[in-house]
């Protein structure tokens, strides 16, 4: 058998910034319209800016997310369902800690009725009481199952420690308070804050950008009105050297989070740490997948992320080991964070990371569905297609002493929040050879 020799991998494509057609409208709504006829679909994302302000918001929102679809002033749900898929299109909604999302797609012959529908929607829907108990009935049943799951629980306990009293500390909300939410509160809740000054709105495909501006006017002109302006509390990330324990008394494995503060889209040196990341645990080949699943055989998923947020990101760190080795994986973990911030990486390790990170950007962005959701997404941030095109020119040029430095400024054992789910009668006399240990509720609201 002859050996043959695998060409390298070819440069990559520069990102060709695609043409924005931009039009505020009387009533504030910032309209985008960018035409990428690669089918012959408009997807359309809309944006409103709903900051998290208490701890019950999260229930409010959800709710508003799951009814607003369940009728207006003209249909009930099943004629609304019928109106939409009887033009092939669909119309999906969300919420996060930071905003409120609606978008969908249409096939491009139907743009005008659709923009009418969503505008009809935005300003008519009614929130049926039945309907609304009916959805919170079945979110709260949800809710409880979801937080039979360690990997949760966990996820929720980070952000304990991680945020204290902030509302950034609360993941979802608990049943007893979705349970509490009326029909009255979610329309109180759209009437406040699903209005279009300041809201965005980003169609992208098959399209004439101009008309396609022409027909978003007329459409959404009846919707009117300023939201309401909530003051967002500061974050000021709580400061905890010991490792909180929830006690899952019989369970097999141990959920283990780190977290820590993390740099901004807007900061410097926001590609550095991307880049960071991606070699620590962001991806399959990093170096937390060969120490804890390859070398170690701890765990088949290891991974670091970083969380965007409006008021503060945070890069976390997730493995879920066997019980028997939860100490064990604490501390291939610190050691990957000192290595990361005491050692200089390879520069094939500054390169794979780096290309991966261009490569999967320039991928999410040659779909309308993807190249529509950057775009509202950085928009209604405060940033623009601009900065991610700079983006991807500063993570060409991300070095490895770049990443060392970033990582050694904030990536490292001393900055992390660490949080364990698991049967702390077994974990507890290993891991307390690794600091000292708290006892921490399961229920984030206990405050225990």
């Amino acid at each position: 058998m002859t050996s043959r020799e695998i060409p390298g991998l070819a440069a990559p494509n520069a990102a060709v910034k695609p043409r924005l057609y931009r039009r505020t409208l009387s009533n504030g709504l910032r309209v985008i319209a960018i035409r990428r006829p690669s089918a012959p679909m408009v997807e359309v994302r809309l944006r409103i800016e709903a900051p998290t302000v208490s701890p019950s918001a999260l229930g409010r929102t959800g709710l508003w997310s799951e009814t607003l679809l369940k009728g207006t002033e003209q249909y009930d749900d099943r004629e609304l369902d019928q109106a939409i898929g009887g033009i092939g299109a669909q119309i999906n909604t969300g919420a996060d800690r930071d905003k409120l999302m609606v978008g969908g797609s249409t096939m491009a012959e139907h743009l005008s009725e659709y923009l009418g529908l969503l505008a009809h929607v935005l300003s008519a829907a009614t929130f049926p009481k039945r309907a609304v108990e009916d959805e919170r009935g079945r979110l709260a049943e949800h809710l409880v199952m979801a937080k039979s799951n360690a990997g949760v629980t966990a996820a929720q306990a980070i952000a304990a420690k991680l945020f204290g009293d902030h509302p950034y500390a609360r993941v979802m909300p608990e049943p007893d308070e979705l349970t509490a939410v009326s029909a009255a509160q979610v329309r109180s809740l759209h009437r406040a804050l699903v209005r279009p000054d300041g809201a965005v709105l980003v169609l992208v495909g098959d399209l004439q950008p101009r008309r396609a501006l022409d027909l978003v006017e007329a459409s959404f002109a009846q919707w009117t009105g300023t939201p309401r302006r909530a003051r967002v509390p500061a974050v000021r990330f709580a400061d905890s050297s010991t490792i909180s324990v929830v006690d899952r008394p019989g369970s097999v494995q141990s959920s283990i989070r780190f977290g820590m503060p993390a740099l901004s889209r807007e900061h410097t040196d926001y590609p550095a740490q991307r880049v960071a990341n991606m070699l620590f645990g962001g991806y399959f080949s990093s170096r937390l997948v060969a120490n804890l699943r390859e070398d170690k055989g701890y765990t088949y998923t290891p991974r670091s992320a970083v969380d965007l947020g409006r008021e503060a990101s945070v890069l976390t760190i997730s493995a879920d080991v066997s019980t028997e080795v939860t100490a064990a994986a604490i501390n291939e973990i610190n050691y990957e964070l000192g290595r990361l911030a005491n050692t200089t990486p390879t520069d094939d390790e500054v390169e794979n990371a780096r290309q991966y990170l261009i490569g999967s950007q320039l991928i999410s962005m040659s779909s309308q569905a993807g190249l529509a959701g950057q775009t509202a997404n950085l928009e209604i941030g405060g940033l623009g297609l601009d900065w991610l095109q700079e983006h991807q020119r500063a993570l060409a040029k991300v070095s490895a002493a770049d990443v060392r430095r970033v990582a050694a400024a904030g990536i490292t054992p001393a900055a992390a929040r660490i949080v364990v789910v698991g049967d702390a009668a077994r974990i507890d006399s290993e891991m307390g050879t690794l600091g000292r240990l708290e006892r921490a509720s399961a229920d984030p609201s206990n405050g225990e």
